[in-house]
């Protein structure tokens, strides 16, 4: 195990301090929804969403474009609501195929086991006037689909990083360790700030929960992780937030 984390405990990382109002709310990805009533039928007018893409029955709809709510609305989930797309196109879409953007989230860290609802998740809720760095970037696919003021993929894999920027000539990846390396990142510059953590494949829950505390001083809003041994330890301890006394 890494010399830098080998006193780390199963605590969920919280900021210095003892203010509660700077304190992080965790929620598994299946609870988002219900925690936020980001499930509410009712979405006024301006509510930023994504449109998703029937691929068929039985499958998962996929992310298909950003929009907003044109007009308030209470509707069923076979009810259509007319959203606006970036371009300026509208169109009605099915309640259900809409889903709801965190858009005043704070001190969030939302966490999913697989890597596809970590993606999504990160896609729905980076804003595009959000700053966005992930952590264990590798190829940079997420790097590259996000919606946002500016992306950073940081991976401590020469050969990842290489790749990435062959195929994300436009996005910006950097060659580090979190754990080990002072990351030359311009943070004061990057405000509001998305930090997504995947650095799972090869580490243990002491390292992800190490890697949150790092980042925690970067003052992100909203950080997402992809650890299956942190959305277990949510499940399992039945919390939807946790504050460390």
């Amino acid at each position: 195990m890494d010399r830098a984390i080998h006193k780390v405990d199963c605590r969920l990382p919280q900021p210095a301090g003892d203010g509660d109002r700077d304190m992080y709310k965790y929620v598994p990805y299946e609870l988002i929804d219900s925690t936020f009533c980001l499930d509410n039928h009712n979405l006024r007018e301006g509510t930023p969403c994504w449109v998703l893409l029937s691929k068929g029955k039985n499958k998962v709809p996929q992310l298909y474009q950003p929009a907003r709510v044109l007009s308030s609305a209470s509707a069923s989930e076979d009810d259509r609501i007319l959203v606006q797309y970036q371009k300026g196109s509208t169109y009605r879409v099915r309640r259900s195929h809409l889903k709801p953007v965190l858009e005043d989230a704070s001190n969030v860290i939302l966490v999913a086991a697989e890597t596809n609802d970590y993606r999504r998740t990160a896609i729905i809720h980076t804003r595009p006037e959000d700053h966005f760095i992930e952590i264990g970037c590798d190829f940079g696919i997420l790097v590259d689909s996000v919606v946002a003021a500016s992306s950073l993929g940081v991976d401590k894999s020469e050969e990842s990083i290489t790749i990435a920027r062959e195929r994300y000539p436009s996005r910006s990846f950097l060659l580090g360790d979190v754990f080990e390396d002072d990351l030359e990142i311009p943070l004061k510059e990057k405000q509001p700030l998305v930090v997504a953590i995947d650095i799972n494949g090869n580490r243990e829950l002491p390292a992800v929960l190490k890697c949150i505390e790092l980042v925690l001083p970067w003052h992100p809003h909203l950080i997402i992780v992809k650890s299956r041994a942190l959305h277990a330890k949510l499940t399992e301890d039945g919390r939807n937030s946790t504050k460390i006394g």
